[in-house]
């Protein structure tokens, strides 16, 4: 494991042609911006058909984290390479289900700049996580390209707390 910052860590390995990141710790606003530089050189100059992120050993991932596996994505996909987030489900149930108290969950979206179909998957599973915790989770500052994606699998609403559900009616 390569040290990113103080509470993070990377290892690559290369897997049959493709790229095995596994990021160790946590991804918050002090180290987004060193994991998604890290990210972009581990794909940057190697003949690779695709890049796979392991999360299983991560501990906590705020909004500007998931901007930077976002980032990720898109830069993978510029290249066009395959690209994976496996073993995310622990660290995406702990931040939905820790936050003790609240009824609803805020996620400012300022900093991503894109999303797709497996980025849309995860967000619906953690407002269903949400609501199965009597909880709302509700994404904020949507803009640009992620607003258009979300309009587009029409689940802009119900992510940004405009649809019923925010009113008390039953989820979609």
């Amino acid at each position: 494991m390569s040290p990113i910052a103080a509470h993070a860590s990377v290892h690559v390995a290369n897997l049959r042609g493709r790229c095995l990141v596994s990021i160790c710790g946590e991804i918050d606003m002090c180290c987004a911006g060193a994991v998604q530089a890290s990210l972009r050189r581990t794909v940057q100059g190697r003949a690779l058909s695709g890049l796979v992120v392991d999360l299983a050993m991560l501990t906590f991932i705020d909004a500007r984290g998931l901007a930077a596996l976002l980032d990720a994505a898109a830069h993978a996909r510029v290249r066009q390479l395959c690209f994976a987030v496996i073993n995310a489900g622990p660290v995406l149930h702990d931040a939905v289900t820790s936050a003790a108290g609240a009824n609803a969950i805020e996620t400012d979206c300022q900093a991503l700049s894109f999303c797709d179909s497996s980025g849309v998957a995860a967000l619906i599973k953690a407002r269903r996580l949400a609501l199965q915790h009597g909880k709302i989770l509700r994404l904020v500052n949507v803009d640009g390209l992620v607003r258009d994606v979300l309009q587009v699998c029409g689940v802009l609403d119900h992510l940004t707390g405009h649809d019923r559900q925010a009113e008390g009616s039953s989820p979609a």
